[in-house]
């Protein structure tokens, strides 16, 4: 699906392509299909654009963050980059840095590794402004974390 995503014109991206997307992440009951909409989100965002993602998956992409699936939580903290690339540093300031502290608060142990695991790359596209005052904070709380395995993947 991905490389014939590539192949069509925006247009056709909008109409056929964001539908499915769509209807999965919003699938309630198949924690599979949410699952495969996170990572085609993460694959096609670049394809699908600044417009597509900010007006159409953003605000359902986002709303993961209080998935009942920590495992969906997860795979949307791993797979949060390409899509924060995309969306821009005013909406990736705004919106995803407010997720991703939440998520880094998370009472799942793996959630918090997989956001100290993509922190390098989340202070990448961040600011100096927010690299000196969120970015240090999470990662001096991700070095005094309750669990031994976040603690292990801050250093």
């Amino acid at each position: 699906m991905v490389q014939i995503t590539k192949l069509l014109s925006p247009q056709d991206q909008e109409d056929k392509i964001l539908p499915i997307i769509q209807e999965c992440l919003s699938d309630e009951e198949d924690e599979e299909r949410r699952m495969n909409s996170i990572i085609l989100i993460d694959e096609l965002a670049e394809s699908l654009g600044h417009e597509i993602c900010k007006n159409h998956l953003m605000y359902d992409f986002v709303s993961l963050q209080d998935d009942p699936s920590f495992k969906i939580r997860k795979e949307m903290v791993s797979r949060l980059i390409r899509f924060s690339q995309t969306l821009g540093e005013k909406i990736f300031i705004g919106v995803i840095i407010p997720v991703f502290r939440k998520l880094s608060q998370d009472q799942i142990w793996s959630v918090r590794k997989a956001c100290v695991e993509i922190l390098p790359e989340v202070s990448q596209i961040a600011s100096e402004e927010v690299k000196n005052s969120q970015i240090l904070q999470l990662f001096d709380k991700f070095s005094k974390d309750s669990s031994k395995w976040v603690k292990m993947a801050a250093f």
